[in-house]
């Protein structure tokens, strides 16, 4: 969730400045990689939102089944932040 958060944060923060172009990214990451952010959420992480389904730490490992996250398909993500610049939600949408 770090590399997806920093990848949206990056494009929003006008103090940062990018050294590296990636060659073949556009910012988006795959499904895959939403399922394994939502499998880590432990407590005190932040809340993810996929396509409208909020998704809230802690999550049961072993009940959760990701049911309407497309493991191929592509998810352009977002985040909140409080006043303070804590995450507050990460989201993500399909493209």
């Amino acid at each position: 969730m770090n590399a997806a958060v920093y990848v949206s944060g990056a494009t929003q923060d006008r103090s940062m400045r990018q050294t590296l172009s990636p060659l073949a990214s556009d910012g988006s990451v795959s499904g895959a990689e939403v399922v394994q952010s939502i499998a880590r959420l432990e407590s005190g992480d932040a809340e993810i939102v996929v396509d409208g389904v909020h998704y809230a730490p802690p999550i049961d490992r072993d009940g959760f089944i990701p049911v309407g996250i497309r493991l191929n398909g592509r998810y352009k993500v977002t985040v909140e932040r409080d006043a303070s610049g804590g995450l507050l939600r990460s989201i993500f949408v399909s493209r």
